[in-house]
This record gives structure tokens, sequence and C-alpha cells, in this order.
């Protein structure tokens, strides 16, 4: 749970509010903690914000905007609604992942016994929903994504994802491949 206040009275140029709640569960199916095992994530987030006092919106930088690595398949800021072709982001969102990962290749952690994964695989599903209305969530907007990913764990944690829109909308920007570097 997150909430942020920003006003004149604070220093800042806009007079608005954000909010946000969020849900991540991670689910291993082998109990044993020295086995690498599959695993299921399950996350949902959902916010909303609004101008208040002299601001009558939220200023642009400051709007919540899907794609890339949330929406895999659809390009950074690419999930509508746009305005003459150019996306404007919303004050009110709705955002879901479930993701299946197995490990394909184990190795024994020097010094234990062990595992650590090296190479996995996975599947997901993911979906977003932007509206530009504060406090309003049209579902006729409702953007879903589904693909497949390979990650490596040495030496730099990699993702690669590969991502095909299931539902789009008008003025959305379609993006195949994406990767995440972490650590």
């Amino acid at each position: 749970l997150q909430a942020n206040i920003y006003g004149t009275f604070l220093g800042s140029d806009f007079d608005f509010w954000h909010t946000q709640a969020g849900l991540d569960f991670y689910d291993e199916f082998h109990e044993d903690p020295d086995i690498v095992s599959d695993y299921m994530h399950l996350g949902f987030l959902v916010g909303v914000g609004a101008a208040y006092g002299q601001s009558d919106e939220i200023p642009y930088t400051e709007r919540t905007f899907f794609g890339g690595q949330q929406v895999r398949g659809v390009d950074v800021r690419g999930i509508g609604p746009n305005e003459h072709g150019f996306p404007i982001g919303g004050p009110a969102y709705l955002y879901g992942t479930l993701e299946y990962r197995r490990p394909l290749v184990k190795n024994i952690q020097p010094g234990s016994y062990r595992e650590i994964e090296s190479i996995q695989a996975g599947v997901f599903l993911d979906f977003g929903l932007l509206d530009p209305q504060e406090f309003s969530l049209d579902f006729n907007e409702l953007r879903v994504s589904t693909g497949f990913l390979f990650g490596i764990s040495f030496p730099v944690p990699l993702t690669f994802s590969f991502g095909f829109p299931l539902r789009e909308g008008d003025g959305d920007n379609k993006q195949v491949f994406e990767f995440e570097i972490g650590f």
C-alpha cells in the first residue's frame, strides 16, 4: 500500500494525490529450500490519483503508463488511452500477471549441497487497464497478453520475454521482444 500527496503548500507546482495497493504471491512447488523447483508468481496492482486545489489534472510525468515489463508484448508506454496518437496515461489503473517458471539447468552452489538455478523458462499471462477518468475502470479498455520467457541467473541475471497481445486497443504499440536485467 502506498499513498502520496503533492501540493503547492509542500513546494510542488501541482496539487494532486496518488494511492496504490499491490500484491505479489510466489509459490515454489517443492518445499525443500535446498532444491530449486518450478514456481508460480501471481501479482496485482490497483491505483488511483486525482488533482485537487489549483490543479485541474495530474501532470503527464506523474500519470501511470503500461507496456514493457508490465503487459509484455506491448512497447513501453504503448497502451492507450491515446490522444492525437500519443499515450496520455491514466490516473486509474489495474494490472496483473500470472507466471509459471521452470528451472532448465541447475548447479550445486560451490561449498554447499544447495542447488542454484542457472537457466529457466516460463510462460505468462499479463493484463492491464488504464482509464483516463479518475475513479473509473472501463473494462472495455482491458489489454491482455501472453507469451514465454527465458532467463539466465549467472553471471548477470537476464530475462528475455516474448509477448503477444490477445486483446489490444486502438493506438497500442506492439513489441514482441523485451528483456530485463536484474540484480
